[in-house]
């Protein structure tokens, strides 16, 4: 394992040079927080144990027992995932992956008709945005839904987290969990449903589903995940308003259980967020639906009336 001295050197080598770097995958830093990044885009980085690091003590709720996230996308042509340390890789056809100090990004093509291009970056200290754009490769009009699922082990009470969800719908969220190891395939139904509101005990973490969108062949459709953990001393309130301010408008969260469960409050805490923003063709094609959708209640209405 490298030492964090030895890292942070090499980094900074990196950053003079203003070089990217193809690998298969690697750490990013903002000098206060290391996030690792698998071969196809999945958190965590075996050849370095950094899944999400505070360096300031060491916390990563990422690193203890089984390190895990995952991706899945789910078309009318079957499902494809990654997922390194648990369920494997399936469906992913070859990644591209590229990296510079602070960023990083994975194009993944699959066999399912749509490539999934991924960029991490910080946009808080404690905060890294994976702006997600799927593209419809298949050359037929394509459905799909995504979904990314992490394990968190909080400490002090690491194995033994509470996590709680977002109150409320969200129109592009389908479901989310509270549960740390769900299938990353999207076809497969949750079996932990965050979906109507959970505050639970447990070996526990998060994920969230969404979807549907729909694309023309050729078609691109981008949307945000957000991954947080707390600043030292920071509540899971204060982390919740961070990742609502760094845009991320539907968020599960996880905190170390020595309190009890929410709203009282653990020493750490970690965060899955999700927001989605249609490009300008996708808002179009979603219209034109919506449009077909009216227009067939109104004929339905009419042929009552008669």
């Amino acid at each position: 394992m490298l030492s964090k001295t030895l890292l942070l050197t090499g980094l900074a080598a990196a950053a003079l040079l203003g070089s990217t770097m193809a690998s298969a995958g690697g750490v990013i830093t903002n000098g206060s927080y290391s996030v690792g990044i698998g071969a196809n885009g999945e958190l965590y980085d075996n050849a370095s144990g950094i899944g999400f690091r505070r360096l300031s003590d060491g916390y990563d709720p990422l690193a203890p027992g089984t390190p895990r996230d995952s991706w899945g996308i789910a078309t009318s042509l079957g499902s494809a995932w990654a997922d390194q340390n648990y369920y494997g890789t399936s469906g992913i056809t070859g990644t591209t992956f590229t990296q510079g100090v602070a960023w990083a990004k994975a194009v993944s093509t699959t066999s399912v008709g749509a490539s999934v291009t991924q960029v991490y970056g910080f946009v808080a200290p404690n905060i890294v945005k994976v702006h997600h754009v799927v593209t419809n490769t298949s050359g037929n009009n394509l459905g799909f839904s995504f979904q990314r699922n992490w394990d968190v082990d909080v400490s002090p009470t690491t194995f033994y987290e509470n996590s709680y969800g977002h109150i409320g719908v969200h129109p592009f969220v389908l479901d989310s969990s509270y549960g740390g190891f769900e299938n990353p395939d999207p076809a497969v139904a949750y079996a932990l449903s965050c979906a109507a509101n959970c505050n639970a005990l447990g070996d526990l973490g998060g994920g969230i589903k969404a979807g549907t969108w729909y694309l023309n062949a050729g078609g691109s459709f981008s949307f945000n995940y957000f991954y947080g953990i707390s600043n030292a001393g920071e509540d899971s309130d204060h982390l919740t308003a961070q990742m609502f301010l760094a845009d991320s408008d539907y968020n599960i969260l996880s905190q170390s259980s020595e309190n009890g469960q929410y709203p009282f409050h653990g020493a750490n805490s970690a965060a899955i967020g999700f927001n989605a923003v249609p490009e300008p063709a996708s808002w179009a094609l979603m219209i034109v639906g919506f449009g077909m959708v009216g227009a067939a209640t109104r004929r339905r209405r009419a042929v009552v009336s008669a």
